[in-house]
């Protein structure tokens, strides 16, 4: 795992994948490695497969503000936000993201 860490960090050619990022979520955050946090939560925006629930866990574990804005705004309707409230890691996310979410939910409600 540090040298998968290494690779990322120094090399252009080594990028995230679904099975690496989160380790390299977890020594980027215990090593405070701004950069490798950075390079995670962009390959978690733009190319990873996981669940929206998923990279909402991570973006509250990690402090990924960007990453949590992009969850947030792919959820476009109420289901989708319940979909969220039923996942397996709705338990683990902080009340602060739980609060983010019923926000989205009273956006997305008509009057």
């Amino acid at each position: 795992e540090f040298l998968e860490m290494i690779h990322v960090i120094y090399a252009s050619h080594k990028k995230n994948t679904d099975d690496s990022v989160d380790f390299i979520l977890k020594l980027g955050d215990r090593f405070q490695i701004k950069t490798l946090l950075d390079l995670a939560e962009d390959y978690l925006i733009s190319s990873s497969a996981l669940e929206s629930s998923q990279k909402l866990l991570l973006s509250d574990k990690y402090r990924l503000i960007k990453l949590q804005d992009h969850c947030l705004n792919q959820l476009e309707t109420v289901s989708k936000v319940k979909g969220i409230k039923r996942a397996l890691e709705y338990d683990d996310l902080s009340e602060t993201t739980k609060v983010a979410l019923l926000e989205k939910m009273f956006k997305l409600t008509p009057d």
